[in-house]
């Protein structure tokens, strides 16, 4: 019988595992083909601006604020729910919705169409990523969870990849219709899964002694995360919305070639920082923790770095530098929801991935593309996106970076407390 019981047991485990791993595969799949979606504005940004008569202000609006806004609002409410009801039916849902919103950008016909569908978008993505975090969470033990992380935190640079690269093959004209169409039905396909799974079961609201999950964080500290992250997502956002047009701009690529080349590079430099961001194998909490949160803060200083030769650099090296440039800004900004993910109670997961969501979108999405897009457009020069680029995006990478250090520094500071306060028990025990 105990035979028997540990064989059935067994089979319980590895169908489970193998559930999971699908599910992982299903949202990383979604978000990837979202994050393709709302990017494809940035893809199609010379079409966007002649055809329906943007300014470099106006086309940042749309690329930023009109999506981050409503992204950002309902993506705190989203991750309250997430903790609360099926995560895999509130993310189809979501999906479906931004789904439709994309498929009828096809159909817009003036600039008010354009941003009420991307409003739409905005409403429907916000929530994806916060039910997701919560379902990776419950699905690997807790030692694999940043690792599953920083895998799933590879979609925004896959489907920013994929929108590039789908609209200079696909583009199916001068508005990009048949881009569009492909990604709102990819969205659509995606959802059917979405809304038929089983939601897997939801971990213990308090992880048990010495399984590695355990938190160690301050609200400070995770404030400081968030707007690190925050701070890191505004560099990649200002990059995605603006790094083709300045290669067409500065460097007199055509539109095409100068996609095709930022999105391969845009997908492969993402793969390789979520790598560099998710490779820590230590399996003690707080001394991984300190580790990611330092390569965190250096990563983020490269960037910031990198970014500044790359917009100073001849057009010889711009590739090679971009595609540099973007592995570190990847790891930076991937390190982020790890560790979140990592400090974070299972049972609150979704509440605080929504917020980061909202963090990410104010300052990010919407911050990013604005603050290039008002510097070029007083300058008043076409080239002048050089420039913009040069000043704004080295600064937000820095910004992320001492973010990152306050929080290393706030947890520095907490472990201290901790192993004095033990230190002193020990002694009264003695």
């Amino acid at each position: 019988m105990r035979a028997l019981a540990s064989r059935v047991a067994e089979k319980e485990i590895i169908s489970a595992n193998r559930a999971g791993v699908r599910i992982a595969a299903l949202l990383l799949a979604a978000y990837i083909l979202a994050f393709a979606q709302r990017q494809l504005p940035a893809a199609m940004s010379e079409a966007m601006l002649s055809r329906f008569g943007l300014s470099d202000a106006g086309f940042a609006l749309l690329l930023g604020a009109c999506f981050a806004l409503p992204y950002a609002t309902l993506a705190i409410i989203a991750g309250a729910l997430a903790d609360r009801v099926n995560r895999l039916r509130l993310a189809g849902t979501g999906l479906a919705i931004a789904s439709l919103a994309t498929i009828g950008s096809t159909l817009a016909v003036d600039s008010t169409d354009l941003i009420t569908l991307r409003l739409f978008i905005g409403v429907g993505q916000s929530a994806l990523v916060p039910a997701a975090y919560s379902i990776l969470g419950d699905i690997v033990a807790p030692g694999r969870a940043g690792g599953v992380a920083a895998g799933f935190a590879t979609g925004p640079f896959i489907g920013m990849g994929l929108a590039f690269v789908a609209s200079g093959q696909l583009a199916g004209g001068p508005d990009g219709a048949v881009a569009f169409f492909l990604m709102g039905v990819g969205g659509l396909v995606a959802t059917v899964p979405l809304l038929m799974m089983k939601e897997p079961a939801r971990a213990a609201a308090r992880p048990t002694k010495g399984d590695g999950s355990a938190p160690s964080a301050s609200w400070r500290m995770v404030a400081c995360v968030d707007l690190a992250l925050g701070f890191a997502a505004m560099g990649c956002h200002a990059l995605a919305g603006w790094g083709a047009l300045w290669l067409c701009r500065v460097h007199n690529y055509s539109h095409s070639s100068a996609i095709l080349a930022f999105g391969l590079i845009i997908a492969l430099a993402g793969v390789a920082g979520s790598i560099m961001a998710g490779s820590l194998r230590s399996s003690v909490l707080p001394y991984r923790l300190v580790r990611r949160l330092g390569l965190m803060a250096g990563h983020a200083m490269a960037a910031a770095a990198l970014c500044y030769a790359l917009f100073s650099a001849p057009a010889g090296w711009v590739l090679v530098l971009l595609a540099v440039a973007v592995t570190f800004a990847a790891a930076a900004t991937i390190a982020g929801p790890v560790a979140l993910q990592e400090m974070t109670l299972p049972a609150r997961r979704g509440r605080q991935h929504g917020i980061a969501i909202a963090v990410v979108n104010l300052v990010g999405s919407a911050g990013g593309p604005l603050i290039v897009g008002l510097v070029s457009g007083a300058a008043g020069e076409p080239d002048a996106i050089g420039l913009a680029l040069k000043i704004a995006v080295p600064a937000m990478f820095a910004g992320s970076a001492l973010f990152a250090t306050g929080a290393l520094l706030l947890r520095n500071r907490r472990g201290s407390a901790g192993n004095a306060g033990a230190a002193i028990l020990d002694r009264k025990t003695a």
